[in-house]
């Protein structure tokens, strides 16, 4: 999806950043309901609009959280930038499940989040929603800050990951030719 060799010219040091009340904040959240240790992260990232266009990913946060740890890393990271305008939260998972706890700790707190729903369409997956940035990574208008230890890893962890590519394409086409396969997927 990003090229490799656009991968570290976009990491910057925080002070290289405009300052958080020269941008348009928000904070987006991706639940993962169960706390298994086979399942998916929650994640949260906070990003900053300039007005030049360029988005700046200030923080990155993920685990295996409670609904109750999560809205707390929700309420820390707004805490921690002031001036956040928007909290996006996918908006099933917003409306069965957080909807009543983010109103229940907002009276707890006496402080409520600016939350909305993001309606997400079934027609494109995960991996299609990643490639909407890639037209501001491409154009170096993607900044990630430096200090976030959970990037650190990626531009490896990429590589790694499209040598395995042939591998998963040969897994794949033998499960294929299965008659009887029952496949459990997330994405």
């Amino acid at each position: 999806v990003f090229k490799r060799s656009a991968i570290l010219p976009n990491i910057r040091p925080r002070d290289q950043f405009p300052r958080s009340e020269e941008m348009w904040l928000a904070i987006t959240v991706d639940p993962a309901i169960s706390e298994q240790k086979w399942a998916d992260f929650s994640a949260i990232a906070v990003g900053g609009f300039s007005r030049e266009g360029f988005l700046y990913l200030l923080d990155i946060r993920r685990g295996r959280w409670s609904e109750t740890e999560l809205i707390n890393q929700i309420y820390d990271a707004y805490a921690s930038h002031p001036g956040v305008r928007v909290v996006g939260f996918e908006a099933v998972t917003f409306a069965k499940v957080y909807r009543y706890l983010f109103t229940a700790e907002g009276e707890k707190r006496n402080a409520y989040l600016p939350a909305i729903a993001l309606q997400r369409t079934t027609r494109r997956n995960k991996e299609q929603r990643i490639m909407g940035l890639e037209p501001y990574w491409g154009r170096g208008h993607l900044f990630i800050a430096d200090h976030i230890t959970a990037l650190r890893h990626l531009p490896n962890a990429l590589v790694h990951i499209l040598k395995l590519e042939p591998q998963i394409a040969a897994w794949s086409q033998q499960f294929a030719q299965r008659e009887h396969a029952l496949f459990l997927g997330r994405g």
